[in-house]
Parts: C-alpha cells; sequence; structure tokens
C-alpha cells in the first residue's frame, strides 16, 4: 500500500507533463502576428498636393511574423464591429511572410480618409483586423487607433492644437 500511492501519483504527473508538453508545442506552432499602422511619410516620393484619392497616403499596415512558421496571406481587412472599414488586397509577390519579417501594405487616401472617419465620427480608439490566410484559417487581431488619430488632427491643423 505504501509503494501504490507513490506509483499512482507519478503516473499521473507523466500524463500532466505529457499533455502540457503537446499543448505547448501546438501553442509555438500557432500563426503569430502584430499588426501596426505606421507613417511613412518619409519613404513617399508623391508630393502630398497632387495625390489623388486613390492614390498612395502616409500611411501604412504592417504585419509582423512573430511566430515561427511561414504565414501565407490571402487578404485582410480592417473592421469596427460588423463595418468593414479597409480590405487590404495584397500582391502575390508579397502573400508569404517568413518568420521575424513582415509586409507593408500602404493605405490609400481613401482608405485613410474611412479610418479618419471612423475615428471621429465613430469615437474609436480601436479597430480590428482580421487576417485570412491561404489555408482558410482567420487571424484576429486589435489596433490601435490614438496616435493615427492625433497625427492626424495636427496634420489637419498644420500643428496647432485646438
Amino acid at each position: 500500500m505504501n509503494l501504490l500511492i507513490p506509483s499512482i501519483t507519478s503516473v499521473i504527473g507523466v500524463f500532466i507533463g505529457f499533455g502540457l508538453n503537446l499543448l505547448s508545442s501546438h501553442l509555438m506552432n500557432k500563426p503569430k502576428l502584430s499588426i501596426a499602422i505606421k507613417n511613412t511619410q518619409n519613404d513617399l516620393i508623391d508630393d502630398i498636393e497632387t495625390r489623388t484619392n486613390t492614390g498612395n497616403s502616409e500611411y501604412s499596415v504592417e504585419v509582423f511574423n512573430i511566430g515561427q512558421k511561414h504565414i501565407i496571406i490571402d487578404y485582410f481587412e480592417l473592421y469596427y464591429k460588423k463595418g468593414i472599414i479597409v480590405p487590404c488586397h495584397i500582391d502575390e509577390n508579397d502573400r508569404v511572410i517568413s518568420p521575424n519579417n513582415f509586409i507593408r501594405y500602404v493605405l490609400m487616401e481613401e482608405d485613410k480618409s474611412a479610418l479618419m472617419h471612423y475615428c471621429s465620427n465613430e469615437m474609436i480608439n480601436k479597430c480590428y483586423v482580421r487576417v485570412y490566410l491561404i489555408d482558410k484559417k482567420i487571424i484576429n487581431y486589435e489596433i490601435d487607433l490614438s496616435l493615427f488619430e492625433l497625427e492626424n488632427r495636427l496634420s489637419e491643423t498644420d500643428g496647432i492644437v485646438e
């Protein structure tokens, strides 16, 4: 009887350790992304006065792969509640993101305007990103828009804070 209790606890410990090992390996192989809206004004060649609605804006969405596997993205969208704010379709050449690398999707002027409309009229300071992978998996992410809104307010008033 004295040997039965330690042997049962040893067997239970082995099963718990095996289960935790499977769980950790599953979580490590799961696709992980980090998404941010960046001001890429220094990278642009276009003059602000000559831009059109379908031209590039000074903002881009950068999708970082912080996981350990390659990720193949079909497309992604910025949305709030049930409405899509900006659909982002990626070129065929930029769909694969290797580990510790990123892709950049440059927002058009109309995309930036739609995002600004939601920030100011809907009083939101965050939006959600839904990334559709080529293998039909979906990754959801949340972006903070407070810095984006502040930069745009400052650029609209030419640095004059109301």
